[in-house]
């Protein structure tokens, strides 16, 4: 159950791999009225659509379930989100209504802190799952997160129209989709305090921010105040694939744990992750061109803690000095 970019693209993949390696597989997706299913490129994955918010779709999922358990079908209930209560409870309904078989799950605490038999990342996890339940293997190809839409031609070529021509870009991202969280994104100020360092550091380069949080134009306005309207970008709305796109362009993205995040991870985008609260288990792999970088001097592991609370992480107590020396690094390492 669940809406976000981050989640479509995790579930998007574990789907299309599921039903590429095991036989006979059918994917049923039952989503929370998720706008960006409409952006699914069908030879990617093939899939049934059902809608949480609307009771018609509960009907039509119950009975498209009884029909395909009476074709021979076993069928497994699989939450993306780990630790989701109303995920949990809606499987137990379809459990209880005998239209599935057997409830697949890791974590079902909503806990202060929860802690996983090392952490990995979701998209892993679960193939991991899978491989355990039908006893397989997946190819090691099969662990590389892919764009599951198109990129057409047009998308490029407005992209390539509105960037400057031979100049490096740093944009910040420094915004998280889980609303009224305190803790997964990054203050405005600290963002102006790094623009101005990174203005410095590197004078060629353009730095913009993107996104559509609610905050993005005021910062951008102090932004183009602080650094100047020549060194700031200012970019307008992009397309899902037109910011996909544009993240394969970016010489270093500066982000939360969020769904351009995973855009950009696709796309071997230079990365430093402003990781905070997010549990280690959602963030990407460590790998040469990515840097997940956490708050200093916080005991407890990371919670998903929507408030600040005394020894708990928050994307906000990153240390800007911390940011900088990530992106110079960054900068000078090939990815």
């Amino acid at each position: 159950m669940f809406r976000s970019l981050g989640d479509f693209i995790l579930i998007s993949n574990v789907a299309s791999r599921a039903q590429k390696r095991l036989k006979d597989t059918e994917i049923v997706i039952f989503h929370s009225d998720s706008p960006y299913f409409k952006l699914l490129d069908k030879g990617y994955l093939n899939a049934h659509f059902f809608r949480t918010r609307y009771p018609a779709d509960l009907i039509r999922l119950v009975s498209f379930l009884w029909k395909k358990k009476k074709e021979g079908y076993k069928v497994f209930g699989m939450q993306e989100a780990p630790g989701s209560l109303f995920g949990f409870f809606m499987l137990a309904y379809l459990k209880k209504m005998r239209c599935i078989d057997y409830i697949v799950d890791y974590n079902l605490l909503d806990a202060d802190i929860v802690t996983f038999p090392g952490g990995s990342f979701i998209f892993q996890r679960h193939l991991l799952q899978l491989e355990d339940i039908f006893n397989f293997k997946f190819q090691p190809d099969d662990f590389n997160l892919q764009l599951p839409f198109k990129i057409k031609d047009s998308d490029r070529e407005y992209v390539e129209s509105i960037l400057p021509s031979g100049k490096p870009i740093i944009a910040l991202h420094p915004w998280s989709g889980k609303k009224g969280s305190q803790t997964c994104a990054w203050g405005a100020d600290k963002c102006l305090e790094l623009a101005r360092l990174l203005n410095a550091k590197f004078p060629d380069a353009r730095i913009t921010a993107l996104g559509i949080d609610s905050k993005k134009e005021a910062l951008c306005e102090r932004l183009s105040a602080v650094i100047g309207a020549g060194s700031f970008l200012d970019l307008p709305r992009l397309s899902i694939a037109q910011l996909a796109y544009l993240l394969g362009k970016i010489t270093v993205f500066i982000t939360s744990n969020s769904g351009p995040m995973h855009l950009a991870y696709i796309q071997k985008t230079k990365m430093a992750v402003l990781s905070g609260s997010s549990f280690d288990i959602w963030n990407p792999p460590v790998r040469q061109g990515t840097v997940i970088i956490k708050p200093k001097g916080d005991f407890f592991p990371p919670s998903d803690k929507k408030q600040k609370a005394c020894g708990f992480p928050s994307a906000s107590d990153i240390e800007v000095e911390d940011v900088f020396k990530a992106v110079c690094g960054l900068w000078v390492h090939p990815a």
